[in-house]
């Protein structure tokens, strides 16, 4: 059995608009109306833990988290995921 750990770290800077508008209606609908996106941060910092394991010769097992952090000053932006995963070699 073999065990990989799996660790990264990252900074993001948004550069574009931070907050995104789509005028929208239902197909039966005659009105319109505007959904707004999250307003995004500036600066971002995202991290990250994994680790994968070859429990047998053909296959892998992995599982991870990802972090994401704003860091502007008054604002809170966090966002958070998980995964897992089975690879099999045959």
């Amino acid at each position: 059995m073999a065990l990989t750990a799996r660790l990264n770290a990252a900074w993001k800077h948004e550069f574009a608009d931070r907050q995104f508008e789509a005028d929208t209606r239902f197909a039966s609908a005659v009105q319109s109306f505007t959904l707004k996106s999250a307003k995004l941060p500036h600066d971002t910092a995202e991290l990250g833990v994994g680790f994968c394991a070859e429990l047998l010769r053909r296959d892998d097992w992995s599982l991870s988290f990802e972090g994401q952090y704003g860091l502007d000053v008054g604002e809170r932006y966090t966002g958070h995921s998980f995964s897992a995963g089975l690879r099999i070699d045959f």
